[in-house]
């Protein structure tokens, strides 16, 4: 496996392929099935970090991020585009 620094892994998934994503700090690392690096997703909302602790994905292979900073959760696009959130009485587009 490829050495990459993680500053707080909080959560880590596994897909089909065996692609590895990590949650870290803002940001989900993709390495491969190999462990070498991918890409990584930058998953700041208006240049702030929201404090995810926890994703998954669905089908369509898009993420969902649970925000304990903010208790909302937040969907991203297979490429990593913000494309809603909700929770905390919010729903947004």
């Amino acid at each position: 496996i490829l050495n990459i620094s993680l500053l707080f892994p909080e959560d880590i998934f596994v897909d089909e392929r065996g692609h590895i994503f990590v949650l870290d700090s803002g940001f989900m690392i993709e390495l491969n099935a190999q462990g070498r690096y991918v890409n990584r997703f930058n998953l700041f909302i208006n240049g702030q970090h929201a404090g995810y602790w926890s994703f998954s994905r669905d089908a369509s292979k898009n993420f969902y991020m649970l925000s304990y900073g903010e208790g909302v959760v937040r969907k991203f696009d297979a490429q990593g585009t913000f494309m809603m959130s909700f929770g905390a009485g919010q729903l947004t587009y």
